[in-house]
């Protein structure tokens, strides 16, 4: 559980959200789309965060 363990999954979990985010944005209606869409730059602001924070 060192410092590339958060770096290495970071990419994973992108890539599942991101494939949930098209799916969705076809699929659902436009409330639980916006609801998703800030879940989704959310954890792009902790991941990015993350990043950072074990560069240091």
């Amino acid at each position: 559980m060192g410092k590339n363990w958060n770096y290495r999954y970071t990419k994973y979990v992108w890539l599942c959200a991101a494939i949930l985010f098209l799916i969705n944005y076809f699929r659902t209606d436009r409330q639980s789309n916006l609801l998703f869409f800030s879940l989704f730059i959310l954890m792009g602001i902790v991941s990015i965060y993350d990043t950072k924070k074990n560069n240091d």
